[in-house]
């Protein structure tokens, strides 16, 4: 593995652990936001 793959590896593999309490987050909310209609979700929002 070429010293260029190394630092782009890890440098992905940071973003990702970066993001992933995001993701969860967002996925955690998918049955919430599931169960309205469209039109209640049209008035939730702004």
């Amino acid at each position: 593995m070429s010293i260029f793959n190394k630092i782009f590896k890890s440098y992905s593999e940071k973003e990702v652990k970066r993001v992933m309490p995001l993701v969860e987050k967002i996925n955690g909310l998918e049955a919430e936001i599931s169960k309205i209609s469209d039109h209640e979700l049209r008035d939730n929002t702004n």
